[in-house]
């Protein structure tokens, strides 16, 4: 059946009026080109589409018939100098016996840009391999049938910003997998409120002897006989409760489980990892060094997270402007929850280096060492201002300088964390000469510590701040203990609520020769 030029037109108009109701947008264009090519005579006839991740305009066989059937596309990259006048300028372009046609032999060539307010997603392409060249009429006509392809080209827009997320979103999940099966530790995700496993690793598999299959036919509450603490605990530091897991045969392991959000802002999802002396002994084969486990462990979940980080970034680069505000709030979270683990990953390398090594101790000015340390926070210091009292008469001691500068690195920089809500913050820094050593102390006036918790401050893992925005890793100050155990000295914090903190601690003035000396 053939149509009039304006059977055409009225059929293409509605054709393009009614675009939001065909799902593809591969059977759109397929629909338009005959009508197009009814109206403009042309012996090729491409739609572009304008790929901003490729930085080129693409014809690609999906949406066309191409000239030749090997090829999968044509493609006009964003250095050719058309570009300029199609993407920037937006203006039609019209060659004739251009030296380098984008379709060999053709000798007229028509480039129409589809054009909406905030950008140009595509162009229309004719061709003529004959001397005629696209009258006024015909290139009016053009620009105006570009103008009704506007929504067609929105819609492949769309389409494949859903399928390049939907490809983004299967990699962050394969990641997520990833780092779950890397913990050492049986784990397992719940959603408490639904009583179901969301995902288990494969420690958790191994551990209690199910498959795939079984596992997530079972409620939670049929596996894990949970406290209602576990699942209404704070986010971080995850706090351990006695639990017991139901394994296959029936057998109940009594463990400890540490129970944390998923997401700070997303309570409804829990992560629990359940600790115990889970595998079985080899006795044949010595047990890993736990400083070695840690380090692997760190070592081999940097690359997933560093992986995860960049898909985040690259998401919300490439498509922010066009993901809704829900899917850039869960970018920002994931995005704060994979710096977070970096901190708690760098903290545990810090501390497992802590042990089991011999330490070179030299005579070094503690004041020296405190000015490092004061270096090492300027940024944190700029931020805001806070009056530093620092005690000029710091004695010269006999210590790892390293390790001593991250002692004051990590008070100060807790100092200054827990004078957030203080006015005129102070923190300040001394030392008092004893009988037979140093005692050294970091004092704020900032919001104190409750007497109930003094005694857990430095243990591994523990966090004071109820800011889940700002908690940190709770590592810092077990780090502080265990560098002061190793130079024989003690360390304690003095504190009461709205009236600031004093943590101390001592150095002895002359160190055993036993401890091996720089040099030595």
């Amino acid at each position: 059946m053939s149509y009039t030029g304006n059977d055409n037109f009225d059929r293409f108009y509605a054709l393009a009026a009614n675009a939001s109701l065909i799902s593809d947008p591969a059977e759109i264009f397929r629909q338009c080109r005959p009508l197009l090519l009814g109206m403009i005579p042309a012996d090729h006839f491409l739609v572009f589409y304008n790929d901003k991740l490729r930085e080129c305009l693409s014809a690609s066989f999906a949406y066309n018939i191409l000239p030749l059937p090997t090829i999968e596309e044509v493609t006009i990259p964003y250095q050719d100098p058309l570009i300029t006048d199609l993407l920037i300028s937006r203006q039609t372009v019209t060659r004739q016996d251009y030296i380098d046609p984008l379709i060999l032999d053709v000798s007229q060539e028509l480039f129409v840009p589809i054009i909406t307010p905030e950008e140009v997603p595509g162009a229309l392409y004719f061709a003529r391999m004959t001397e005629n060249p696209f009258t006024g009429a015909e290139i009016a006509l053009a620009e105006f049938c570009a103008y009704l392809m506007v929504a067609p080209m929105e819609r492949a827009h769309w389409e494949e910003r859903s399928q390049r997320s939907h490809e983004i979103l299967n990699s962050f999940r394969e990641k997520y997998l990833a780092i779950l099966d890397a913990l050492p530790y049986p784990a397992v995700v719940i959603d408490p409120a639904e009583d179901r496993l969301e995902e288990v690793n494969r420690a958790f598999l191994e551990w209690t002897g199910y498959d795939r299959r079984q596992i997530f036919q079972c409620p939670f509450s049929a596996l894990c006989r949970t406290p209602m603490a576990i699942r209404q605990g704070a986010a971080w530091p995850p706090c351990p409760e006695k639990v017991q897991v139901a394994a296959a045969d029936g057998t109940l392991h009594e463990v400890q489980a540490f129970s944390s959000w998923l997401a700070s802002r997303e309570p409804e999802k829990r992560i629990i990892t359940f600790v115990s002396d889970w595998r079985p002994a080899r006795e044949t084969e010595p047990q890993p060094d736990a400083d070695l486990l840690i380090r692997t462990l760190a070592h081999d979940l940097k690359a997933p997270l560093q992986s995860l980080k960049g898909y985040a970034t690259l998401l919300q680069e490439e498509q922010g402007y066009h993901l809704p505000a829900g899917a850039v709030t869960y970018l920002e979270r994931i995005s704060a929850n994979i710096e977070k683990m970096e901190h708690l990953i760098a903290d545990l390398l810090d501390l497992s280096r802590l042990n089991g090594r011999e330490l070179p101790f030299q005579e070094a000015d503690s004041f020296e060492i405190l000015k490092n340390a004061l270096d090492s926070l300027s940024g944190l210091i700029e931020k805001r201002p806070v009056n530093m009292i620092i005690d000029s008469t710091l004695p010269r001691i006999i210590c790892n300088s390293v390790q001593i500068t991250q002692v004051f690195s990590n008070l100060i920089s807790n100092a200054l964390k827990f004078t957030r809500e203080v006015e005129i913050p102070s923190v300040e820094v001394g030392c008092a000469t004893l009988e037979d050593e140093y005692e050294f102390y970091v004092k704020d006036n900032g919001i104190g510590i409750a007497t109930g918790d003094l005694e857990h401050i430095f243990d591994l893992f523990y966090s004071r701040d109820a800011d889940e925005r700002n908690r940190s890793t709770g590592v810092g100050l077990t780090i502080v203990k265990r560098i002061i155990e190793a130079h024989h000295g003690r360390i304690w914090a003095e504190s009461s609520p709205g009236e600031g903190t004093v943590i101390r601690f001592t150095l002895p003035q002359l160190l055993s020769r036993q401890v091996t000396f720089a040099g030595e």
